[in-house]
């Protein structure tokens, strides 16, 4: 999924399983399993949390976190996702 570093102020669409674009959205910042306050155990699951702004789609004006799984699959709410990072020289 994730190939390379996330920084905030870097743009980036996801998808669900549907395939169907859920929308735009801003990232405002990126955190460990420490940063977060989560225990050890967590590091098995989660390799980081990204926060980020919807910019469009279905949560535009919204603020919420996506978990970047060991797995290298994006989770929202709990369901996997797609997501695309945008260049953020483009």
């Amino acid at each position: 999924m994730l190939e390379r570093n996330v920084v905030p102020g870097q743009r980036f669409q996801w998808t669900e399983n549907d395939g169907v674009v859920s929308g735009d959205a801003e990232v405002l910042g990126v955190r460990s399993d420490i940063q977060e306050g989560l225990s050890p155990e967590i590091e098995d699951y989660a390799a980081r949390w990204m926060e980020a702004k919807g910019l469009s789609g279905v949560r535009v004006g919204e603020t919420f976190t996506v978990m970047l799984g060991t797995d290298g699959k994006g989770y929202l709410d709990g369901k996997e996702i797609c997501i695309k990072i945008f260049d953020p020289n483009n």
